[in-house]
């Protein structure tokens, strides 16, 4: 029997939790070949350096050699392709933010003024409903079912 399969649990070094030993991420040098703290503390602690400054540099300077690479060339290119009309309408919506033609708005539900436009159809891209990333959100995960309709409805009338 090889050493990992002897150790079943291990505790985070972060948090102090012992877990069992597929909550921790692979690392070749660390004991028993498993880094010292758990995924979800990594998690967190990468979501908190991102926010820092030095992190959004780091991450701006990743993403940027990211999407010169070929792989993530490929990677829009065939995310344009599957999305077509969605890309289209962005770039309509945000030319004419650009030009003048329409302005940003404050979140349709809490006034946020850092938000988003949402399309409840890409057809039409410059009908939108002006949210915050965190109601963005919430309504991207409702899409598909009958509440996301009546939480859209909604969020236009609180906008007006």
């Amino acid at each position: 029997m090889d050493k990992l399969t002897e150790i079943i649990e291990r505790a985070c070094t972060k948090c102090g939790e012992t877990k069992p030993i597929e909550k921790f991420s692979k690392a070749k040098k660390g004991l028993y070949g498993r880094r010292s703290t758990c995924k979800e503390c990594d998690k967190k602690y990468l979501s908190e350096y991102r926010q820092t400054e030095k992190g959004k540099v780091l991450y701006k300077k990743c993403d940027a050699k990211y999407f010169r690479s070929e792989k993530g060339l490929a990677n829009k290119k065939r995310y344009t392709e599957k999305n077509e009309l969605q890309v289209k309408a962005r770039a309509i919506l945000n030319n004419a933010v650009r030009d003048g033609r329409l302005k940003k708005q404050t979140c349709a539900i809490c006034k946020d003024e850092n938000s988003e436009a949402h399309h409840k159809d890409y057809t039409k891209p410059l009908e939108v409903v002006w949210l915050c990333k965190t109601h963005h959100r919430q309504i991207e995960k409702m899409m598909g079912r009958p509440e996301a309709y009546l939480f859209n409805t909604i969020a236009e009338q609180e906008g007006k």
